[in-house]
């Protein structure tokens, strides 16, 4: 049970307890509802009624009630960044939903944390203040109480909370740079997100990108056409990795070409490692703002990052044929005969966040190091290729 205490000073003498909920608690008009209505207010100990006058040194005590979660526990591990008595940030691994949804009641971070609760002997309710995608990596905060996450909700509409990523994009970027653009949804059916007018429906959104290095390393990228899983009307057929999978085996030369004539396929001349710091936080905002100045995150099946490479087929001649091939194009590495993506999800990972503790006012910061699948893609590119 979480407590909030106050004594109470010669300044507030003669008050009543309800106004000192309301003037030196921070709740809101809903909380301190559920504090009425749950004769959740103790002075000096005993439980009060809301027009009991205070004096000078009453301690005032807030007792917010024990919630629990149900979710069905499974043993899936998380990794702790920080805890205490009100929050719980993990940084979540890459192939996990946060939440259950109607396509996803199981197998979930929630059904994780529930079972973290019971193997350490707490129970809360599972409030989770910020999400990831399934497949975006990195920090994730759960509030262990309401008010824990009404306070941080409010930090994050006020511009409190600082957020950023690392990102691997698809291209060679130069420069620093900023992107605003409204995002919306154009099709509500559809699962995509797009830059679209804010009279047509669209949400001011506001990127920053900062470069942190650039290489040379010519691939192929893959359009979303190929790699979304949607079908003509735009309707998701629910691919996942194993589909993928599937349908990367059957991208020969041949067909890799016949994508390339079609415009489903281009030439990547580089990769950017890049840092990312959102003001805003639309759904898909990295994912769609990268995108539309043609820099999409490596490895992004939803809208068109997926790099890779198909023996034989190189920007620069070199046939994997050929046993003389000294490229470092990356492209006839293992001279494989069908395509084969240097990673299987979207190279994004939410990095760094920053905000003011709820209870104490403290300022935190807390930091996700890059996980070892982005890191492998890092450390295999930047001996092979040369620095921009």
């Amino acid at each position: 049970m979480s407590k909030f205490k106050y004594i109470v000073t010669t300044e507030d003498e003669g008050q009543p307890v309800k106004w000192i909920i309301r003037n030196r608690f921070s709740f809101s008009a809903r909380m301190r509802t559920k504090i009425k209505h749950g004769e959740l207010a103790y002075l000096n100990g005993e439980k009060t009624l809301g027009w009991i006058p205070v004096k000078a040194g009453d301690v005032m005590e807030i007792n917010l009630p024990d919630e629990r979660s149900d979710f069905e526990a499974e043993d899936i591990p998380i990794s702790v960044v920080y805890e205490d008595d009100d929050l719980l940030v993990i940084n979540k691994q890459a192939g996990i939903v946060v939440h259950p949804t109607m396509g996803q009641p199981r197998h979930t971070l929630a059904n994780a944390v529930q079972h973290y609760m019971s193997e350490s002997g707490q129970a809360f309710k599972i409030r989770f203040v910020n999400r990831l995608d399934r497949d975006t990596s990195g920090l994730i905060i759960v509030a262990k109480n309401a008010f824990a996450q009404e306070e941080l909700t409010k930090q994050m509409k006020e511009g409190k909370v600082s957020k950023r990523y690392n990102a691997l994009l698809c291209g060679i970027i130069e420069n620093d740079g900023t992107i605003d653009k409204p995002i919306g949804r154009p099709d509500p059916v559809r699962v995509e997100r797009g830059v679209m007018p804010v009279e047509a429906g669209g949400f001011p959104s506001v990127t920053h990108y900062k470069v942190i290095k650039s290489f040379a390393y010519p691939s192929i990228k893959l359009g979303n056409v190929v790699t979304s899983g949607l079908g003509e009307n735009g309707e998701n057929l629910g691919i996942d990795r194993e589909d993928l999978r599937l349908v990367y085996s059957k991208i020969d030369r041949e067909r890799m070409e016949e994508l390339i004539a079609a415009g489903n396929a281009a030439p990547c001349e580089g990769i950017t490692l890049a840092e990312i710091r959102l003001e805003t936080g639309r759904t898909h905002q990295i994912r769609v703002h990268m995108g539309s100045i043609g820099h999409h995150v490596v490895g992004d099946t939803l809208y068109g990052g997926v790099l890779g490479n198909v023996g034989g087929i190189s920007s620069d001649g070199c046939s994997a044929a050929d046993d003389n091939c000294t490229c470092s194009t990356g492209l006839c590495a293992g001279r494989s005969d069908t395509f084969s993506p240097i990673i299987e999800r979207q190279a994004l990972h939410a990095r760094y966040l920053s905000f003011y503790h709820p209870i104490s006012g403290e300022h935190m910061e807390l930091e996700a190091p890059l996980p070892e699948d982005i890191m492998e893609v890092y450390e295999r590119i930047r001996p092979m290729t040369g620095k921009v």
